[in-house]
């Protein structure tokens, strides 16, 4: 009986925000909700990163809050143009900011080297394309 869909917003932003100068060129977002279970397609282009702050970085403007810890998860199929060499790029939907996903790496070719992508790595032309399954709050 709950089957939604729709379009949003995505941005790439610090854990403490945005302040000035930030820029975006382009910003495609579509999901499909099925009662709590959200599929959720995304891409954006930086034209300025601006003053994100906060260690880790983060999507956000979610069509949805998603359920808190273990709500989900997700992969970056494509990106170009970060500060530092990453083996690949995930995504993490759990812990305390429902309304965010948490941007993942692994730098280098180890397994051991999972950590959270940091506001130092965005740079101003970044480019990130993804898919995100979640379950809502």
């Amino acid at each position: 009986d709950d089957y939604e869909e729709g379009t949003w917003t995505p941005t790439v932003h610090g854990l403490s925000g945005v302040a000035s100068g930030y820029g975006t060129g382009t910003q495609v977002g579509h999901y499909i909700k099925v009662g709590q279970l959200v599929f959720a397609q995304w891409r954006f282009t930086l034209t300025n990163k601006g003053n994100i702050s906060g260690n880790y970085a983060l999507i956000q403007g979610l069509p949805f809050s998603h359920a808190g810890s273990d709500g989900g998860s997700g992969m970056v199929n494509r990106y170009t143009n970060l500060a530092n060499a990453v083996s690949s790029l995930g995504v993490e939907l759990g812990g305390g900011t429902p309304t965010a996903a948490w941007l993942t790496k692994q730098s280098g070719t180890s397994g051991t080297s999972d950590t959270y992508v940091t506001t130092a790595d965005i740079q101003n032309n970044t480019f990130m394309q993804g898919t995100l399954i979640y379950r809502t709050g």
